[in-house]
This record gives C-alpha cells, sequence and structure tokens, in this order.
C-alpha cells in the first residue's frame, strides 16, 4: 500500500470544472457591466439649450 504523502491531492484537482466557470462568466460579467458604466458616465449634456430671449436653434432637413 501507498503512504500519504505530501501530495495528497493528485486524485482531484484544487478548482473543479464548475469552479473555473463560475470564475470565468463572474469575470466577464463585470467586465461588461463595468464597460457600460465607464460609457454611461461619459455621456455628456447639451453644451445649448433654447432660449426664448436668443434666436432660435434650427435644424434644417431636406426631403426629396
Amino acid at each position: 500500500m501507498a503512504k500519504f504523502g505530501w501530495r495528497v491531492n493528485d486524485c482531484a484537482p484544487l478548482l473543479s470544472i464548475g469552479t473555473w466557470m463560475i470564475l470565468v462568466v463572474a469575470i466577464i460579467f463585470i467586465g461588461v457591466l463595468s464597460f457600460g458604466f465607464l460609457m454611461l458616465n461619459s455621456v455628456q449634456t447639451m453644451s445649448r439649450f433654447d432660449d426664448p430671449k436668443q434666436k432660435q436653434i434650427i435644424i434644417s432637413s431636406k426631403e426629396n
């Protein structure tokens, strides 16, 4: 019979396939959420609004 040595986890991996799947999916999910949050934070408001006392903003659209 073989004696137990220092390497008792030779028969089973440290992280199972399910654990790796959870880690990879969580990292991708956190990355997508971070990207979306950064994109929403980079949205800037318009610098010019309609003022009734000044000349109105005219947007021309040409249709054929």
